[in-house]
C-alpha cells in the first residue's frame, strides 16, 4: 500500500512497506496543509483530491488512495461512503487534541486507526508505517478469500451430477471441509452443521411412496434451505435422504435460527399429488456446534447433530433439537 517514494516521484517496496498514495480530508485549512507537509517529508505520495465527491470518485476509480486521513467527526460522510466501495483504502481518523483523551473520543469511530491534531512528521510516520502493514495484510485476507471462492466453485461445479436436490455430493464436501476446519482452528470461530430428515408422511396421503414423489418432496425441501441460508453456508447431500448444513462462523444459537427458519418455510410447502391428495411436508433437524476454543473433530460434529436429530424424531418430528459439542 503505502512506502516511500524515490527522486522520481514512485514509490518503491521494502521489507514491510510497499508502494502507493495518500488521500487527506481535514475540514481546517491549516490542518489540511500540515498533514499533506508531513506526507510529502515522509517520501509518501499525495493524491491530488481533497473533496468529499473528489476523494469518493477517487476511490471508485482505476487507481483508489491506499490510505485516506480524515477528519473527524466533521469526515463521517466520507467515511461511510468510501466503506462501501470495493476495495476501500485504510482509513486514518484525525482528531483534534488533546491527546489525553483522543482514545476514549476515538471510540465513538469505526476506523483503525486514528492520529491527534497538529499533524507533523514525528506523529504521522509510525501511522503511515502502520497502515501499510494493515493494507498489505488486507490483500492477503483478499487473495485467501478469492482463493477459498474459487475452490467453492470448483467444488460445487464438480459435486453436482444431476442429484434430486442440486446440493453437494458429500463426498466432494470433504475435501472442502479440511480448508474449513483448519481456517476455524486458525482463526478461531465457531462452526456448526444442521442435519435434516423429512418427517415420514402422515394422514390420507401416509400411502404415498413412490420414488417420484418423494424425489420431488426432498426437491422443495432443498429450496426451502436454500432459501434460509447464507452464501457461506454449505448444503449436502448426506446419506439415506438427510441433509447436511456446515454453517462456518456459526455458534450453537445461530445454527437454532438457521434451523427454525428451515422448518417454517419446510411447514408453508405443500406438495399436491393429484386432486384430492395434498401432501404437507415437515422436516427434523438436530444441531450440534463447535464453539470457540473447543477441539476440533467433524466426526463429532456429525455424530452429536445424528444424536440431535435421533432426539427431534423420537419428540414426534416437525422440530429442532440442538445438541452443543
Amino acid at each position: 500500500m503505502v512506502g516511500p517514494a524515490d527522486a522520481s516521484g514512485q514509490g518503491y517496496g521494502s521489507g514491510d512497506t510497499f508502494t502507493g498514495t495518500v488521500a487527506v480530508y481535514e475540514t481546517m485549512e491549516s490542518a489540511h496543509q500540515r498533514a499533506r507537509e508531513a506526507i510529502q517529508k515522509l517520501g509518501y505520495r499525495l493524491a491530488v483530491e481533497s473533496s468529499v465527491d473528489a476523494i469518493e470518485r477517487r476511490c471508485l476509480g482505476e487507481n483508489p488512495p491506499d490510505l485516506l486521513i480524515v477528519s473527524l467527526p466533521e469526515g463521517q460522510d466520507l467515511v461511510d461512503r468510501v466503506k462501501t466501495v470495493p476495495r476501500p483504502p485504510i482509513i486514518m481518523g484525525s482528531l483534534a487534541g488533546p491527546p489525553a483523551t483522543a482514545r476514549e473520543r476515538f471510540a465513538a469511530f469505526d476506523v483503525p486507526l486514528y492520529a491527534v491534531r497538529p499533524h507533523s512528521v514525528e506523529t504521522l510516520g509510525p501511522l503511515v508505517h502502520a497502515a501499510g502493514m494493515l493494507a498489505r495484510a488486507n490483500d492477503k485476507i483478499r487473495a485467501l478469500r478469492n482463493a477459498e471462492n474459487r475452490m467453492r466453485d470448483r467444488l460445487h461445479q464438480a459435486g453436482h451430477s444431476g442429484n434430486v436436490t442440486g446440493f453437494q455430493h458429500f463426498e466432494y464436501f470433504k475435501k472442502l471441509l479440511v480448508l474449513e476446519l483448519k481456517r476455524a482452528k486458525r482463526y478461531g470461530y465457531s462452526i456448526a452443521v444442521c442435519l435434516l430428515a423429512l418427517d415420514p408422511i402422515e394422514g390420507e396421503a401416509s400411502h404415498i411412496t413412490s420414488t417420484e414423489v418423494q424425489d420431488k418432496l426432498a426437491r422443495k425441501v432443498a429450496a426451502a434451505v436454500t432459501k434460509s441460508i447464507r452464501d457461506i453456508d454449505i448444503p449436502v447431500d448426506y446419506a439415506d435422504q438427510r441433509m447436511l448444513l456446515f454453517l462456518p462462523y456459526t455458534d450453537s444459537q445461530g445454527a437454532q435460527e438457521v434451523g427454525d427458519r428451515v422448518l417454517q418455510v419446510v411447514r408453508s410447502s405443500v406438495h399436491t399429488k393429484d386432486r384430492n391428495t395434498q401432501v404437507r411436508m415437515t422436516v427434523s433437524i438436530g444441531i450440534a456446534a463447535l464453539g470457540e476454543g473447543r477441539e476440533l473433530s467433524f466426526a463429532r460434529l456429525i455424530k452429536d447433530a445424528n444424536t440431535a436429530l435421533k432426539a427431534a424424531q423420537l419428540k414426534g418430528g416437525n422440530q429442532v433439537v440442538s445438541r452443543d459439542s
